[in-house]
């Protein structure tokens, strides 16, 4: 820290603990003022910190030669750091100018600015913390003759200003906190509307808001002298019926616009009224910084006498002019009405220009000027002027261009703004054209052209620089989506080469035709004209379009195919030299095999010179799967027997047929029976499914002995039934019999005749009493098994 802040601090903790009437002047002067904090700009944490004191000069005390500036942290108010900043008006405090002189010197309102300023090299990596820091002044007293607050005598000042960490988010931070423009002298007639500019402006560009708020009242020991200390900070006791939206009691009473800061109100008291107007800075909608400005109006009862508007005229302006432009290094002359009695006071955008008191004044700067006039040797209301705006003549002329250089032979005028006695230079690439002194200039040249205007006044204005070059014409170009148009159809044209496009038929314009493509519909000769961003056009080569008739491709119709194991079948397409394709076409076939059972799609195409001789057919081709039916090769029964005839069938078919139909109960019928059968005869079974497709199967019914099977037998020893005996078993020599017990086990098998019959005993043991279950197949081929129950009985 440097030395001269190291010994402020230390002066600072003294005030803390024991005062610092040495420091501070006290008196009944105090009128308002504020802090502010601007960024220098040559290195992070560099500024410059001001106190503006606004002093009532009848009750002044000696201003000190510095004020004592202390840096709090916002988050929990611990103390920073400290800095003295030294008096600059200490050999003359600059008056604040009152429009009206004659009554502010009647109301014995005479307020000067003392500012003390100080440049400090704060430390960025100090202030960090993200809720940021705030300076403050403390000092004491305010006018004894306020009307809207307690005890104004003894009423103490903070001066307060917020400011943003200067490092957040590991970056650096640079801002200025707002900052007020020049205080004017006002006061307020009752009942008369009053606005009174109290604008600041942001050099960082940062939302400003505005809002009026209790004045803060600082602390005191119990002698009434100011001391230093930390936030929050006591607030001034408003008197009764007062208050941050009351300051001025008026209908309606004082408020202030949030976005502009300029102060309204007709007032409805007298009196002297204090306020304090806050200025919250915000930036990408999250509040930085604030400041604070106390100031204090009077309302007094102002006389009727007023003076007649004055008149300003503008030099070497018409009559009645608001408006004229001043040139680079000139100055104009605004004339106000002359009027001995009167006094004057100018003004440059709504606030009082120093000096500026005669009823002519001579300007150099841009702005919005105003006069406000009044009776010089008696108070008087005000009277004001009709605004006179002044403007910086920067502005560039505009070249109008007529016409272009598409060839060598092109001209293009060239058009300067024209006015009465205007004088004129014209330079092609920065080489000055004696011969050129009008607002015309036409030429054929390509170069870069600029003219200087000059005006009667005086004033030179410059022009913009118009580039003129000998275009390359544009190449027109023509293409066509087919040789020929069908009948009934259209042929997409493309034009290219240019930005703007033309068609024409035969030699003329195609109305309406005008983008980059056209659909003719219609024989004859197309070309498109184009023209390029210069305006240079050009016409493409011809192109010729004929009418030709549109054939009609077609495929036969294709049958369904049964199976895949057929022959290729053909396929016939018109007209001919088209090309089939699909899944298992090969040149002009199509193999079930390779195509495999479903629905197939075959596209025949014929592919000609114009889309009218194009085109294709498709059809759809059915291979369906072919059905199956199933029988056993051999069926047996008795003689004068019956069998069931059940085919197993992949199908429902729509026809069945056995053949022949001897014996059977229904041949037409996939399911049927064979009954009273006497001798062999094999069967054929014909089905066909919704498809037409077909398929056969042939089962041989054998005529056999019948076999006798008991229900029981007795291997009791008795010499009765002692064998399960099966009568007629012996014509079937290759018979299968297998038995089991209850538990599924086989205890009983044989193949290849019954020679030894079943006795009733398994792996040497007696088998208990019981029913056995049986199986019994007499031949290999006879599908049909008997199955039944034996009962073993001892």
């Amino acid at each position: 820290m440097p030395y001269a802040n190291q010994f402020a601090r230390w002066q600072l903790y003294l005030c803390v603990f024991l005062g610092c009437l040495p420091l501070l002047a006290s008196a009944t002067h105090i009128v308002g003022g504020h802090l502010e904090m601007k960024a220098l700009g040559d290195k992070p944490g560099h500024f410059r910190i001001s106190l503006v004191y606004c002093f009532d000069e009848l009750q002044a005390w000696p201003a000190a030669a510095n004020a004592l500036i202390v840096i709090y942290r916002k988050q929990d108010n611990q103390l920073i750091d400290s800095l003295r900043i030294d008096n600059q008006t200490i050999n003359g405090r600059p008056p604040v100018i009152f429009a009206n002189e004659a009554c502010a010197t009647q109301a014995k309102m005479k307020i000067s600015l003392v500012r003390y300023e100080g440049d400090v090299q704060l430390n960025p990596n100090t202030y960090t913390d993200p809720s940021g820091y705030y300076l403050a002044y403390q000092t004491c007293c305010r006018n004894g003759g306020i009307t809207n607050i307690q005890r104004p005598n003894r009423a103490g000042y903070v001066y307060y200003l917020e400011f943003p960490p200067l490092i957040k988010d590991g970056k650096a931070v640079t801002n200025s906190s707002p900052a007020f423009g020049t205080l004017d002298g006002e006061y307020i007639c009752i009942n008369k509307p009053f606005r009174f500019n109290f604008n600041a402006s942001d050099t960082d560009g940062d939302q400003l808001r505005y809002s009026i708020t209790t004045p803060l009242y600082g602390f005191q020991d119990a002698n009434g002298n100011p001391y230093i200390r930390a936030a929050p900070y006591p607030e001034v006791q408003w008197i009764a019926g007062y208050g941050p939206d009351n300051t001025i009691p008026g209908n309606p009473p004082l408020s202030i616009n949030p976005q502009t800061g300029e102060l309204s109100v007709t007032a409805t008291k007298l009196g002297l009224f204090v306020f304090a107007i806050r200025v919250e800075e915000f930036r990408n909608g999250e509040k930085i910084g604030e400041i604070r400005r106390d100031y204090q109006f009077l309302v007094t009862d102002c006389p009727t006498a007023i003076p007649p508007t004055a008149s300003i005229a503008i030099q070497n302006q018409p009559t009645g002019a608001t408006e004229a432009n001043l040139c680079e290094g000139k100055s104009a002359e605004l004339q106000a009405t002359v009027n001995k009695d009167w006094h004057y006071q100018w003004k440059i955008n709504g606030s009082n220009i120093t000096g500026a008191t005669s009823p002519t004044i001579t300007v150099t700067e841009p702005g919005e000027y105003s006069l406000e006039t009044s009776l010089k040797n008696q108070c008087s209301q005000s009277q004001r002027s009709t605004k006179v705006t002044i403007k910086r003549n920067t502005s560039v002329l505009k070249l109008a261009v007529e016409g272009k250089l598409c060839s060598p032979t092109d001209k293009v005028t060239l058009k300067a703004p024209a006015g009465t006695s205007y004088s004129y230079i014209w330079y092609l690439d920065k080489q000055e054209q004696t011969n050129q002194t009008t607002a015309l200039f036409t030429t054929s040249q390509p170069g870069h052209y600029t003219a200087l205007v000059k005006d009667p006044a005086g004033c030179v204005s410059h022009t913009d620089t118009v580039t003129l070059s000998i275009r390359i014409p544009p190449q027109a170009t023509i293409t066509s989506s087919a040789s020929a148009l069908c009948q009934g159809d259209s042929v997409a044209l493309q034009g290219g080469g240019g930005i703007t496009y033309v068609w024409n038929l035969n030699n003329q314009v195609i109305p309406n035709a005008l983008k980059a493509t056209f659909y003719a519909r219609q024989p004859g000769t197309y070309s498109v004209s184009v023209s390029d961003s210069a305006g240079c056009s050009a016409t493409s080569q011809p192109i010729s379009l004929s009418v030709v008739t549109k054939i009609n491709v077609t495929l036969d119709s294709l049958k369904a195919i049964c199976g895949t194991n057929g022959s290729p079948i053909s396929l016939n397409g018109y007209p001919a030299g088209g090309v089939f394709a699909g899944i298992g076409t090969a040149d002009s076939h199509f193999d079930p095999s390779k195509a495999g059972v479903g629905q197939h799609l075959i596209t025949y195409t014929v592919k000609g010179v114009s889309a009218c001789q194009s085109g294709s057919a498709s059809r759809y081709v059915a291979v369906n799967a072919v059905p199956s039916v199933t029988l056993p090769p051999e069926l047996s029964t008795s003689k004068g027997g019956t069998v069931d005839l059940r085919p197993v069938l992949t199908s429902q078919p729509v026809h069945s047929q056995w053949q022949p139909t001897t014996y059977l109960t229904d041949p037409t019928q996939p399911i049927t029976q064979a009954t009273g059968v006497d001798n062999d005869i094999s069967y054929t079974l014909q089905i066909e499914d919704a498809e037409g497709c077909r398929a056969e199967a042939t089962v041989h019914v054998v005529v056999r002995q019948r076999i006798g099977i008991p229900d029981a037998f007795t291997p009791n020893g008795d010499g009765v039934n002692e064998v399960w005996e099966l009568k007629g078993i012996d014509a079937y020599p290759e018979a299968e019999l297998t038995i089991y017990n209850r538990w599924g086990q086989i205890i009983f098998y044989t193949n290849g005749g019954y020679s030894q019959p079943f006795n009733g005993i398994f792996n040497g043991q007696k088998l208990p009493d019981g029913a056995y279950t049986y199986t019994l197949k007499p031949t290999p081929k006879q599908a049909q098994n008997i199955n039944g129950v034996v009962l073993l009985i001892r």
